[in-house]
């Protein structure tokens, strides 16, 4: 058995911890409600504390400690020896974690898996704290967000998740004493009573909140079930509707006392013991594996960030012999040739890096000799080329835009749905103008950062640190990076084409972004939201529509190779395209499965009129996993919604539809918290949705 802590020590404020198992593993943390104490509340009239007293020989040889907090929660005191509390909910919240992860820390347990026990407030106060924690991030609140990281298993006993009529009986009572009694004697405080109210914001907000995070813990929800007698009128002080709102995977049930005494045993044949006690044993035998499991993707995590900051911060490129550098190789699946190794060295003159960042210099695609056409490997002039001819003509016009050359670069960005023909409508502008760009063209594909690196490393191998410009290579990112950036700001008449950008990281992707007079600046993306952004040099959005059927259909039978097609062919091309949203990427993607196939067209029609539409576009797999990537679960939850839907639906309709859905749909942003418009946001800007 472990110790016990003498109960006339038990503190009226912060942690204490009333018994612990000399190898504990698991902290059982009990937190009282409103003007609750940290003993009293958890002590029954015969003078048992539970806590101490019966948990640990239900236990037996479990290793836990127990914990109980307490924090000023009275809402109305008499005599001036006391105060009522004047803090928030939320200030309540970062008390809590601030004073249990340091506790934790102190005493090495920090840890240990988390069991929570909370009587009414202290519910909502405990929610509270675990969506602190979890959005804790910065290296400084590291000891915080372990009580989220901890947290295995909750009991809410009487907690008004949905607020209670019941609590207008205490502003009712302490506003009655207020009246009859000086205000020298008795001091009030409406705050906590306020969060309590079925109609408060504030409980709204963490209710909303807490949906995101719920899922991770095993949940008990407890509701009274004798009522109350208050001045003559017995009640519920908190309801069972409140009580135990439904949600997916929780357990329910209720206790034969009163919203006070249902926290309170006498024994361990008291009404709700055997329930409460059995459910703290089973977690506390059962989640350390599991929050071992948690705390060792937590360290990957972490391990992994800092990684990257150093990465950014020092560059990627390490080398052991003077005046080289390493190229740096993009991470993406290559159409031919092998990739270097991230251990390989090379010269300055020296140019070869992994597919497809590998560029090449091409002086005889164009008429001055002097002019560069540095573009990926395996790059090469449209086969095939339907329509666009506006966008074509248009896009021309923006980069040549005397005001905006005059000025500075002339930025375009092309912007369309994913397999919408961004890439194809920018290589096709490319080799139809190599010559009116005789300060050179360069194409990086810019998916990654990586890949822009390298992108940039072969533009400074090539022309930016020839000899005669720069006897010394540089050695690290930033440097090289440097020197391509003035290369291009010295220099004019050029095109630089920033292939696949994404807009994410303003400062990431700013020291990428050259500016010089006379030149210009082309993006493709299938975002569009940084239109005008100066940060990317206030690019003109061209925004791509989807081919018209004619045009789409006659882009399909030419990759077919049909160049009198019959009536037939006619009919069920039109039916194909139809089926295949107009996209070049998906018409191209099919017409090469049924020429290598070589199905009677009417065949393939109706084989992939039965089969999943869209299949095979591989754009969208890869914006769907890039928000995978990026963790923006709640776009990848709404998305999954809304594909069951019309193409149009009411953001009203929408809004409304989220009370009935138990999954994070509401991302997260540190300054406007958590909003369905930032998950538009995000999906908006990878062209998921338009608004």
């Amino acid at each position: 058995m472990g110790t016990t802590t003498p109960l006339d020590q038990i503190k009226r404020f912060e942690v204490t911890e009333v018994y612990a198992h000399p190898e504990a593993t698991v902290d059982i943390v009990l937190v009282h409600g409103l003007n609750g104490h940290p003993q009293n509340t958890w002590t029954a009239k015969n003078g048992v504390f539970w806590p101490s007293q019966l948990l640990p020989a239900t236990l037996r040889q479990a290793k836990a400690r127990v914990l109980v907090y307490g924090y000023n929660a009275d809402v109305y005191t008499f005599g001036s020896d006391k105060s009522a509390s004047s803090d928030m909910i939320h200030q309540h919240a970062q008390s809590l974690l601030t004073g249990l992860s340091m506790e934790r820390m102190s005493e090495e347990k920090d840890e240990n898996a988390i069991i929570w026990v909370a009587h009414s407030l202290g519910g909502i106060l405990v929610k509270r704290a675990l969506e602190l924690s979890n959005d804790l991030t910065s290296k400084s609140a590291d000891p915080s967000r372990s009580i989220y990281v901890s947290t295995y298993g909750i009991i809410f006993l009487g907690t008004p998740h949905l607020g209670a009529d019941g609590a207008k009986w205490g502003q009712v009572l302490h506003s009655l004493v207020r009246t009859v009694m000086p205000k020298k004697i008795v001091e009030t405080e409406d705050q906590l009573l306020k969060t309590l109210q079925n109609n408060n914001e504030t409980l709204q907000n963490i209710n909303l909140h807490f949906l995101d995070i719920y899922q991770r813990f095993e949940i008990d929800m407890v509701h009274e079930a004798m009522r109350t007698d208050i001045k003559g009128t017995k009640v519920f002080v908190v309801d069972q509707a409140s009580a135990s709102p439904p949600l997916p995977g929780v357990r329910y049930y209720g206790i034969e006392g009163t919203h006070s005494s249902m926290c309170k045993f006498e024994s361990k044949n008291a009404p709700g013991y055997l329930n409460v006690s059995t459910a703290i044993k089973g977690w506390t035998n059962e989640c350390t594996p599991k929050i071992r499991a948690r705390w060792a993707a937590e360290r990957a995590a972490r391990r992994q960030a800092k990684e990257n900051e150093a990465k950014e911060l020092l560059g990627i490129f390490v080398t052991d012999k003077e005046n080289t550098l390493s190229a740096p190789v993009a991470q993406t699946q290559a159409q031919g040739g092998s990739g270097m190794s991230n251990n390989s060295s090379l010269a300055v003159s020296t140019v070869n890096v992994a597919q497809p960042a590998t560029t090449s210099a091409d002086p005889n695609t164009i008429a001055a000799p002097t002019a560069y056409f540095i573009k990926p490997q395996g790059f090469r002039p449209n086969s095939l080329f339907v329509g666009r001819e506006d966008e074509l003509e248009k896009m021309h016009r923006m980069l040549f835009d005397r005001k905006r050359r005059a000025e500075g670069v002339a930025a375009v960005l092309i912007q369309c749905i994913p397999g919408g023909g961004k890439t194809h409508l920018a290589r096709e502008y490319v080799y139809k103008h190599l010559k009116d760009f005789p300060g050179g063209v360069f194409w990086v594909t810019a998916k990654t950062r990586e890949q822009l690196e390298a992108g940039f490393w072969h533009i400074a191998a090539t022309v930016a640190l020839r000899p005669e410009n720069d006897g010394a290579a540089t050695k690290e990112t930033e440097d090289f990076v440097r020197c391509v950036i003035d290369w291009f700001t010295t220099h004019h008449d050029w095109l630089l084409v920033l292939d696949g950008i994404h807009f994410d990281q303003n400062e990431t992707l700013s020291r990428f972004i050259p500016d010089s007079t006379n030149s210009s600046l082309l993006y493709t993306s299938t975002q569009h939201s940084v239109g005008g952004d100066h940060h990317f040099m206030n690019p003109a959005v061209i925004r791509v529509p989807l081919l018209s059927a004619r045009e789409a259909q006659e882009l399909f039978l030419q990759e077919l190779g049909r160049k009198n097609p019959t009536t037939d062919d006619l009919d069920e091309a039109m039916k194909l395209v139809q089926r295949m949203g107009f996209l070049p990427e998906v018409i191209h993607v099919a017409a090469k499965r049924l020429k290598s196939t070589q199905e009677p067209l009417a065949k393939f029609a109706r084989a992939y009129a039965s089969g999943p539409k869209l299949r095979a576009l591989d754009t969208y797999v890869a914006v769907v996993e890039q928000l995978r990537k990026s963790g923006a679960e709640e776009a990848l939850n709404l998305i999954s919604i809304l594909a069951f839907f019309n193409n149009s639906i009411p953001v009203e309709m929408i809004s409304l539809g989220l009370k009935a859905v138990d999954i994070p749909i509401k991302a997260y942003e540190m300054a406007t918290g958590r909003s369905l418009n930032n998950t538009f946001k995000i999906l908006n800007s990878y062209a998921l949705i338009s608004r």
